[in-house]
């Protein structure tokens, strides 16, 4: 499952304190409680930048690599992930 990582451990409030992103924290204790066996966070914000820096990780999951390509997969080993290179087409093995 593709999740955001704008926030780490509080949400991300709209104007006039409207909820607009949870928490990664948040998203991953969500993920683990519905049986989730992959999450890849994209859109990283600030805050969870600064997390990263300071050597935090999720309890579930793992940070999205730029051009990195995921796949979903099936059986027990789940998604398979590679990167693509500079002149790789799109698609390709």
């Amino acid at each position: 499952m593709f999740a955001e990582a704008a926030g780490w451990a509080r949400p991300l409030r709209f104007a006039r304190g409207t909820r607009g992103h949870a928490s990664a924290l948040e998203v991953a204790e969500h993920a683990a409680r519905h049986g989730v066996r992959r999450l890849v966070f994209a859109h990283i914000g600030r805050p969870a930048i600064a997390a990263l820096d300071a050597g935090h990780v999720p309890p579930l999951g793992e940070i999205g690599a730029d051009g990195a390509v995921y796949t979903a997969g099936c059986g027990a080993g789940g998604s398979q992930r590679r990167t693509r290179m500079a002149g790789d087409p799109a698609g390709a093995g």
